[in-house]
């Protein structure tokens, strides 16, 4: 009896010293997510500074003033991808994902502007060359310059400025709505949170104590009053389908939501010519 008490003894320490060291691991990765998030939250930003953006026809490049509030108290600009169509339907201003700056903006103007609108995309501050950096305010105040310039700019009277968010940039987009900035709004996959898409990717970790940009689009979706079109792959492994569905349930105005089979976070078509595009154009059709 002695002799198995004293042979059960390393097998605790060892036991122990396998727990010690599984604890000693999590917490290193806690601290890590905690002082690293902006880089798995705001992906691009910074990593596109000074590259040069792909000349596609049509489409410009140009500058709106960054509110100095948002900029640490400095005057700073932010890049938009403009496309001026001759007598549009209205204008799309449009918000790209957080992997992306104006390098994919321009493609985007260059999809969006396929529906007769023109479009206005923003490249997020602290992005590409846009002053700044990413968080909620910055992202709130670029969206509000852009739907201004939308307006004024671009749209002829009468005619409506829809929002068109990807992913992260439907936080702008929504945003917009719940303001009443824009007439109606196109979300591709989106999050109800930036909070709820983490907790989704990240069920291991305390996200809800760690996250400092939490992004919600759920209280200002309930304050929108115009048109909603969500378009949400069934295979999204980065945004989950149910985040898109509740950001849609959430809606105060008018929704639609569209499950797209066999599609996921990043190769889901919102061009005209593609598999949804009549949906799309059906949707913009409505304010006719």
């Amino acid at each position: 009896m002695e002799h198995d008490a004293q042979a059960r003894k390393p097998r605790r320490r060892r036991l122990l010293t396998i727990l010690l060291s599984v604890v000693a691991i999590y917490v290193l990765v806690v601290l890590a997510v905690w002082v690293f998030q902006e880089r798995l939250i705001f992906v691009a930003a910074g990593w596109g500074r000074g590259a040069v953006v792909p000349r596609v026809e049509g489409i410009v490049v140009d500058h709106l003033p960054l509110p100095v509030e948002v900029n640490d108290g400095q005057p700073g600009r932010f890049r938009i991808a403009v496309s001026r169509t001759p007598d549009p339907r209205g204008a799309i201003v449009a918000f790209c994902g957080n992997g992306e700056d104006l390098r994919s903006g321009v493609h985007w103007a260059a999809m969006w502007r396929q529906y007769g609108y023109a479009v206005v995309v923003v490249e997020f501050p602290g992005y590409g060359d846009s002053a700044g950096s990413p968080h909620a305010a910055s992202l709130r105040a670029a969206a509000e310059a852009a739907a201004e310039f939308a307006r004024t700019e671009l749209a002829p009277a009468g005619t409506e400025v829809v929002a068109a968010g990807s992913s992260m940039g439907s936080f702008c987009a929504v945003h917009l709505a719940a303001e009443g900035l824009v007439d109606r709004v196109v979300l591709r996959a989106p999050p109800s949170s930036i909070l709820e898409a983490g907790q989704a990717q990240y069920w291991f970790l305390p996200v809800a104590a760690l996250l400092r940009h939490p992004l919600d689009n759920l209280e200002p979706a309930r304050r929108a009053k115009v048109p909603l079109l969500v378009l949400h792959g069934d295979r999204d492994g980065i945004v989950p389908q149910r985040l898109g569905q509740r950001l849609a349930d959430a809606w105060g105005g008018p929704s639609e939501f569209v499950s797209c089979e066999g599609y996921g976070h990043n190769d889901l078509p919102v061009h005209r010519g593609g598999p949804f595009g009549a949906r799309i154009e059906g949707f913009l059709a409505g304010g006719r």
